[in-house]
C-alpha cells in the first residue's frame, strides 16, 4: 500500500460500486422500507404544485435584460466618456 494514505484506494469505495443503479438500491430495500420511503414522498409537504415550464417567457425575459443592459452600458458610455 502507498505511504500517502490520500492518494490509497479504499474499501468501502469498491464495496459501493456493486449497485449500479437505483433499481439495485431498491431491491435491497424491505418492503416495509418501501413503504416508508413511498409514504414519505407522498406526504404533503413534498408535493408542490408548479406552473409550466414556459421556455418563451424565459427567451423573451433574457432579451429583455440583454437590451436593458446594453442601453444602460451605452448610456453610461456616452455620459463619462466625452
Amino acid at each position: 500500500m502507498s505511504s500517502n494514505k490520500f492518494l490509497a484506494p479504499q474499501d468501502d469505495v469498491r464495496d459501493n460500486s456493486s449497485v449500479l443503479n437505483n433499481k439495485e438500491a431498491a431491491a435491497q430495500l424491505s418492503e416495509d422500507d418501501l413503504e416508508r420511503v413511498a409514504q414519505y414522498l407522498d406526504s404533503p409537504i413534498h408535493r408542490i404544485d408548479r406552473k409550466p415550464f414556459r421556455p418563451w417567457m424565459m427567451m423573451a425575459s433574457l432579451v429583455g435584460v440583454v437590451t436593458l443592459l446594453s442601453f444602460l452600458s451605452l448610456a453610461i458610455s456616452r455620459w463619462v466618456l466625452p
